[in-house]
């Protein structure tokens, strides 16, 4: 089995709160994933694939975005046996003690 690794960063339309309804979030997405040997999936389609998805609207959270990046990505990519997503969103208002919060996708 062969492991790929895709590394996203931009800024999308993320949250509830209306501050972030109004700004842009910064998020990083980490894609993890694995094909049999002699398969071959294109990454630049799954990277293509993933900023369709994510820019398509605004989403209000980020477990929303990430189990529908998941299940979309093993609906279009089924030569992937396994996945593994991590969705990291920067937080745009000040709290002192959170930066940045991070979220796990994996089924």
């Amino acid at each position: 089995m062969l492991d790929f690794t895709i590394k996203i960063e931009t800024e999308i339309f993320l949250g509830i709160l209306e501050k972030e309804k109004e700004e842009k979030n910064k998020i990083s997405l980490c894609i993890k994933y694995s094909v049999k040997e002699n398969i071959f999936v294109d990454y630049s389609l799954i990277y293509e694939y993933c900023m369709n998805i994510i820019n398509e609207r605004k989403w209000d959270t980020i477990e929303e975005l990430i189990k529908y990046l998941y299940l979309s990505l093993k609906h279009e990519f089924p030569e992937i046996m396994k996945l593994r997503i991590l969705l990291t969103k920067k937080i745009i208002q000040s709290l002192d003690k959170c930066q940045s919060v991070t979220v796990e996708y994996e089924e």
